[in-house]
């Protein structure tokens, strides 16, 4: 997988004062690691990051550069105002290229269960979590809705195809998804599907 690189600045604006950079829609970031002997305070503009993010995803390596440096990173953590959406801090991690990494990789659904079925589809989880080399972690892990074609039919984390280059660390019996009855319709409606926060740390 290819790095992506970010252009930032070291900041010394911190604390309360961070509000002055967001204003002028720079934003605030740390980089903190295992390897990494102190927390480093950088800023970038904020229209840059989100043109990255759209590509990078919570899962591609980004090469933080800075000065004359520069930092294989994970993002780590995408702090949002929950009023206005626009982020206002974030956390990336350096890593060591040839350690694994565990992250949260969001699954993909795609095609739709058979034409024709009465039963209604309940998507149990938003993401896996994975274990790999921060270069072979997905962007994302497909799965196949068309297998689903009568009511009870399920989809398991057992039934998704093995990959060598990355470890599912989700229980092989943990639900995907499941076709239920129609009359269970509500109750199906009413399960939370928790969302995948961009979390990435070292395996141990």
């Amino acid at each position: 997988m290819k790095h992506l690189t970010l252009q930032t600045e070291i900041r010394t604006l911190i604390g309360n004062e961070v509000r002055k950079l967001r204003k002028h829609k720079i934003i605030p970031a740390v980089i903190y690691g295992r390897k990494q002997p102190q927390t480093i305070q950088i800023q970038f503009d904020l229209n840059t990051f989100l043109k990255l993010f759209r590509e990078s995803g919570t899962t591609s390596v980004i090469d933080i550069k800075f000065d004359d440096k520069s930092i294989p990173c994970l993002i780590h953590k995408v702090d949002v105002n929950p009023v206005t959406d626009v982020v206002r801090h974030i956390d990336f991690l350096a890593i060591d290229l040839k350690a694994k990494t565990i992250a949260n990789v969001p699954i993909t659904f795609v095609g739709e269960p058979e034409k024709g079925t009465e039963g209604v589809l309940v998507k149990q989880l938003s993401s896996l979590e994975v274990q790999a080399l921060p270069e072979k972690i997905p962007r994302e892990i497909e799965v196949d809705l068309t297998k689903l074609v009568n009511i009870g039919d399920s989809i398991k984390v057992s039934d998704l195809a093995f990959d060598k280059e990355f470890e599912i660390l989700d229980e092989s019996d943990s639900l995907i998804a499941t076709l239920v009855a129609p009359d269970v319709e509500t109750a199906a409606e009413e399960i939370a599907i928790p969302t995948a926060e961009p979390t990435i740390t070292p395996a141990t």
